[in-house]
């Protein structure tokens, strides 16, 4: 092999390494910016990312001639909503939140102002490994039925889909 031809190779190796190198440090700067992003987005009192929250589905089927009061709440949101008096099922949705450095949670309570009946879920987990599925009948001066669901075929014969 004749000097011209090492110094060639000798410069090819070069170029090559320094190409590896380069193509090594872009790809180490893409994994440290992605992994900042995500731990930006993250929400660890959850495990998830979502900013959303974890849906609750109740399906609450009213046989009353009362509109009903539906008030949910999580560690940092609450709602409510007015059920009329429809003779059927309604599907009420919410999504629970997470308050920094703890689980999801939800609880619910369905009442008859009225009448002054009412029923309460309780707090509740939300999302691990499921999120419960409820449905609530309401029947004049009976007791309620609150009750979990594992059957989501409950909820999609009433067109309550769980998402």
């Amino acid at each position: 092999m004749n000097p011209d031809e090492q110094r060639q190779k000798v410069i090819a190796r070069g170029v090559t390494e320094g190409i590896l190198k380069a193509v090594g440090i872009l790809a180490l700067l893409g994994l440290v910016a992605g992994m900042i992003i995500a731990i930006g987005n993250a929400d660890f009192s959850s495990g998830t990312v979502s900013s959303r929250g974890q849906p609750v589905v109740v399906l609450v089927v009213n046989e009353t001639s009362d509109s009903l009061l539906f008030t949910w709440r999580s560690d940092t949101v609450s709602g409510r909503n007015v059920i009329p008096p429809t003779k059927g099922s309604i599907c009420q949705r919410f999504y629970a939140h997470a308050a920094t450095g703890k689980t999801y949670r939800a609880a619910f309570e369905i009442r008859d102002p009225r009448t002054g009946q009412k029923d309460s879920s309780g707090w509740f987990q939300v999302g691990y490994p499921v999120t419960p599925a409820w449905v609530d009948t309401v029947r004049a001066a009976r007791h309620h039925g609150l009750r979990v669901v594992h059957d989501l075929n409950v909820l999609a014969s009433n067109n309550c889909s769980a998402y």
